[in-house]
């Protein structure tokens, strides 16, 4: 069962074993929610600024990087994946022989024809689309699609803190390199004045150094 406040507490940090974390928590919500709808097979795209895929995370991993690639790119630009990602709400697909939104690739890996697809929004910004598929047409329903969306809004509150950690991990380096630079030009500083420095004060007669 999904816990709402572990999802929320949880502060991914940017070094690989954090990441690592991240990946197995978001596939493990991923895994465990096509569970509970029922679903044969989903994927969860995350997304840029800019709405470019930087991750994909699949139900089923039997799916050649090939293959895995050629999904992205279609559905994110024609398929129903792309159609969520524009209109920023809920697709529900009962059946894809009968849906304009849904692309059928050549030579899929498993038969589709029962389809949820729910953007994971913070505010105004989308983090990542989830997507899960059933065989079977009419299997989804409009209470998984609500379930599904209950979800995305946990995964977004996932998503956003490990953005803003990511970003306050950037500052604190930037800081980082600019107090060194600052201690640098300082200690050299320190050197041309020690330079100006006799090494050894003279001896005159009646002064005292």
């Amino acid at each position: 069962r999904l816990n709402a406040s572990s999802l929320r507490t949880w502060s991914p940090l940017r070094s690989p074993i954090r990441g690592e974390m991240l990946r197995a928590t978001l596939q493990k919500t991923l895994d465990v929610t096509a569970e509970l709808v029922g679903a044969e097979t989903g994927s969860m795209f995350l997304l840029d600024d800019k709405g470019f895929v930087t991750d994909s995370i699949l139900v089923r991993k039997n799916i050649s990087q090939d293959h895995s690639k050629l999904l992205i790119q279609r559905v994110m630009d024609k398929g129903l994946a792309g159609w969520v990602r524009r209109h920023r709400r809920v697709g529900l697909a009962q059946d894809t022989l009968k849906d304009d939104r849904w692309i059928t690739l050549p030579d899929p890996p498993y038969p589709v024809r029962s389809v949820i697809c729910v953007p994971i929004l913070h505010s105004d910004q989308l983090l990542g689309i989830i997507t899960l598929q059933h065989s079977q047409a009419g299997h989804f329903t409009a209470e998984a699609a609500d379930l599904m969306q209950v979800t995305a809004d946990q995964l977004s509150l996932v998503l956003e803190n490990a953005r803003l950690y990511a970003r306050l991990q950037e500052s604190l380096r930037a800081l980082e390199a600019y107090s060194k630079a600052l201690e640098d030009e300082l200690e050299e500083g320190r050197k041309i004045q020690r330079d100006f420095l006799p090494a050894h004060f003279p001896q005159l007669q009646n002064w005292e150094i």
